[in-house]
């Protein structure tokens, strides 16, 4: 039996690496931030965002986690906005859940320039796991009534957020907590000894832009995440933008990983972007970092230009 908990344990400590409804985590996560917060706002009746990302996480590892999702946001009114994110984890063959997420968000503009947002998200997780190919100290996983049923299951949740942006001094914050239920996949008990995942996150989030010279801007941003009973994990993201058209930049998870990025933008609608980030812990020598690659497509119907939250 100890060691079926231990096999659990990985288990629960990759799915919290992967996990879509709460720890699906980007370097480049300012692309779709309505994935961790469902007030981000574009606040432009008739703009809309398309976007696909993907993220190999650990290359190197044998059935290393995988996470993609495709989102779409879209502007109704200059106050009313909405979207769907469609999102897959899949950790080999082992585990791979799919999370639908509805979001809608509604602005209050202070002024022309500067406008508060409050958000809901509501979703749909769908969990399946195929445990035939673990191997147990007591051989094939049949011998062990724990691994004879696969973990199938289906977990509802809402989330809020709440976002503010101010177009004069060039910056916004944001605060949300994207599932409010937490979610439990495994059970197993030796005595009173019971694992349970997903607590609710926190997440406060918040960028700002420096124009330079030669239409150079500088534009870092910062995200801040909590869970009940963990530490807090900051990233620390610097990106230049050259005309509009290129940018490079760095990403810094404490303690973890560090994170180069590049993106080139064309046609004036869509942008790809990639990023290689290597972590900063004793993973360093056992695997050859983390890649993502994403594809924007932007477009506003009704002719007027973006704000500056779609380039933080």
């Amino acid at each position: 039996m100890k060691r079926n908990i231990i096999i659990i344990v990985l288990i629960i400590g990759l799915i919290n690496e992967v996990k879509a409804q709460q720890d699906a985590y980007y370097t480049s996560y300012n692309n779709n931030l309505s994935s961790i917060n469902p007030a981000f706002s574009i606040g432009n009746e008739g703009a809309l965002r398309m976007g696909f990302m993907d993220r190999a996480q650990w290359l190197g590892f044998e059935d290393a986690p995988n996470t993609a999702e495709l989102f779409l946001h879209y502007a109704f009114t200059d106050i009313s906005e909405g979207s769907i994110t469609i999102q897959r984890d899949q950790l080999g063959k082992i585990l791979n859940e799919t999370t639908i997420s509805l979001d809608y968000s509604h602005n209050i503009f202070i002024n022309p320039y500067s406008y508060f947002s409050l958000g809901l998200k509501v979703s749909a997780t769908m969990f399946n796991s195929n445990l035939e190919g673990l191997l147990l100290e007591s051989g094939h996983y049949t011998t062990d009534p724990n691994f004879l049923k696969d973990p199938k299951k289906f977990f509802p949740n809402v989330g809020v957020g709440a976002f503010w942006y101010d177009e004069d001094y060039n910056y916004y914050l944001g605060l949300s907590v994207p599932n409010l239920f937490s979610s439990k996949y495994f059970n197993v008990e030796e005595d009173t000894y019971k694992y349970k995942l997903e607590n609710p996150h926190v997440y406060f989030t918040g960028g700002t832009l420096f124009e330079l010279e030669n239409d150079i801007t500088f534009r870092p941003s910062f995200l801040l995440r909590y869970a009940n009973k963990n530490p807090f994990t900051i990233d620390v993201n610097g990106m230049f933008q050259f005309r509009d058209k290129f940018d490079i930049g760095l990403s810094y998870s404490l303690g973890v990983s560090a994170s180069a990025f590049a993106a080139i933008k064309f046609n004036d609608n869509w942008k790809i972007g990639y990023t290689l980030g290597m972590p900063t812990n004793k993973l360093f020598s056992q695997q050859f970092g983390s890649h993502e690659f994403y594809i924007l497509y932007d477009i506003n119907f009704r002719g007027t230009r973006y704000r500056s939250t779609r380039s933080f």
